[in-house]
């Protein structure tokens, strides 16, 4: 068998990657080795440990919000108003929106920088 013979027998998808450059033409059309557009992204953690006070505040307020109306409700209608279950879901919704604006009030007052803060930074 010839040369000739053996390129004509030989299939098409050989003769194509034999013709396609390993290397670009120029070097502008070459990418930077540090790309990151394949890597994937890393999910941000911000800390691992979560301070012992915010799940204690989580905690008080979320047993709050959940037990306060329940009772509030049913104290409501064994001694303020026996026989009017309306006044009673009045109090108790009262009484989550007290919780919640209590909660709002906590986290906008621990987000303050306390004196000693300021004066470090002066």
């Amino acid at each position: 068998m010839t040369k000739k013979d053996a390129k004509a027998t030989s299939s098409p998808v050989k003769e194509k990657a034999e013709t396609v450059p390993t290397e670009p033409a120029s070097t502008s059309e070459t990418k930077p080795e540090n790309t990151t557009i394949n890597q994937p992204e890393k999910p941000r953690v911000y800390n691992k440990k979560i301070p012992w006070w915010i799940l204690t505040k989580l905690l008080f307020f979320t047993f709050l919000l959940f037990g306060l109306p329940i009772f509030t409700y049913f104290y409501t209608q064994a001694y303020v108003f026996p026989y009017e279950p309306v006044y009673c879901a009045v109090a108790a919704v009262v009484s989550v929106n007290i919780v919640l604006v209590l909660y709002i009030l906590v986290a906008a007052l621990s987000d303050r920088p306390s004196k000693d803060d300021k004066k470090k930074n002066e």
